[in-house]
């Protein structure tokens, strides 16, 4: 691709994710935390939030959680640090330590992960960004729907939310999987 095509998406991509920040009160933020598990969308919404710092002189740091459930973990997590530092992505690799359960294990994970990104978010100071997107939105909702939830649980995932008086905010909750896919390939990051 050419290099002023590749920098006209990255602009939209930059000038988008601007607007979800100001859209949902975060612009006066100074800090942020990207929570990052390597994939496409949490790399994306890295980028898309270093970029953003970077321009608007803010704070950013992205937190992996390692939660030890397979034995390459360790070696994943170093692997993503290292690609996103080569992005200017400061992060840092939280590794889970307490003993698993035998049952409910992904639940067990999810509630871990959290409590070790809110803690880091809360040290920091900064808003938590989680990134749902919006295929996960209608997934949500679906599931909700199909177990018969009432009109407050078809709302799906708040854009915005406080937790344990951490603000978290889901920026890119409408954007399509593959646009963030996109961005990471524009960026050669994938």
């Amino acid at each position: 691709m050419l290099p002023s095509v590749t920098h006209n998406y990255l602009a939209e991509f930059d000038s988008r994710f601007a607007e979800e920040i100001i859209s949902l009160g975060l612009h006066c933020c100074d800090s942020f935390v990207t929570a990052l598990s390597g994939g496409a969308d949490s790399t994306g919404l890295a980028l898309l939030a270093q970029r953003y710092a970077d321009t608007k002189s803010k704070n950013h740091h992205a937190v992996i959680v390692d939660h030890g459930l397979r034995a390459s973990s360790s070696s994943e997590a170093l692997r993503v640090q290292n690609r996103l530092c080569c992005f200017g992505v400061k992060s840092e690799i939280i590794s889970i330590s307490a003993p698993r359960p035998r049952s409910a294990v992904q639940e067990w994970a999810r509630f871990k992960r959290y409590d070790s990104l809110l803690a880091v978010a809360r040290k920091r100071k900064a808003v938590l960004l989680t990134a749902h997107h919006a295929d996960d939105q209608a997934e949500t909702v679906t599931m909700r729907l199909l177990r018969g939830s009432g009109l407050v649980g078809l709302a799906g995932i708040p854009m915005l939310r406080s937790q344990h008086g951490v603000t978290i905010a889901r920026p890119i909750i409408s954007w399509p999987p593959d646009q963030l896919s996109f961005l990471c390939t524009l960026l050669n990051c994938s």
